[in-house]
């Protein structure tokens, strides 16, 4: 299992990045952030890229 980090992850290519990890054999969501003041701090990234809950 390789696990990958996902900066920006609430911007266009980062729930793009999100959706591909969430579908793909092999990878896992290590990490996933975003800018402070982005309204989508706090939330499931998952959630956010409209996909399964990452936990």
């Amino acid at each position: 299992m390789t696990r990958i980090a996902i900066p920006g992850a609430a911007g266009r290519m980062g729930r793009a990045l999100v959706s591909a990890c969430a579908v793909t054999d092999g990878l896992e969501l290590g990490t996933a952030s975003e800018h402070p003041d982005s309204p989508a701090i706090g939330r499931d990234a998952g959630v956010v890229a409209g996909v399964e809950t990452n936990g």
